[in-house]
């Protein structure tokens, strides 16, 4: 019965031993838990700004200033951020006002100028014709 009681005198050690270790253990885990998300939301974050440059949106940021913003979005509002991104059309330009450097050609041979389009932006962005 020695035995018995020697091994009685012990289970409160060894029980006190156990939830210690569980503690400890499920704090881990809680750890592991938490960091899974920030990495998952990293991700998340790193394929909406990649989509981003695949679609041409906010071309003067680069990557990672891309997802700098998008981690100064709301969680709640992060889900219609993503879905507006797939949703929007890119990788095409509309249309430059730029001054080409060369004559180019126009629709019916004849020669078109640098000059010709600067009058044809100052007409669009003053709405009325030089001369």
């Amino acid at each position: 019965m020695s035995d018995t009681r020697k091994m009685a005198s012990q289970v409160p050690a060894v029980l006190a031993e156990a939830s210690a270790t569980l503690r400890k253990t499920a704090s881990r885990l809680i750890e592991a838990e938490n960091e899974n998300g920030i990495l998952r939301n990293e991700l998340r974050l790193a394929k909406i700004a990649r989509r981003m440059e695949q679609r041409g949106l906010e071309p003067a940021l680069d990557f990672e200033q891309k997802i700098a913003q998008l981690k100064e979005v709301q969680p709640s509002k992060l889900d219609a951020l993503e879905h507006a991104v797939e949703l929007t059309a890119g990788g095409f330009k509309l249309g430059s006002l730029e001054e080409p450097n060369d004559n180019v050609e126009g629709v019916h041979g004849e020669s078109v100028s640098a000059t010709n389009y600067a009058s044809l932006d100052n007409f669009i962005l003053s709405g009325r014709a030089l001369g």
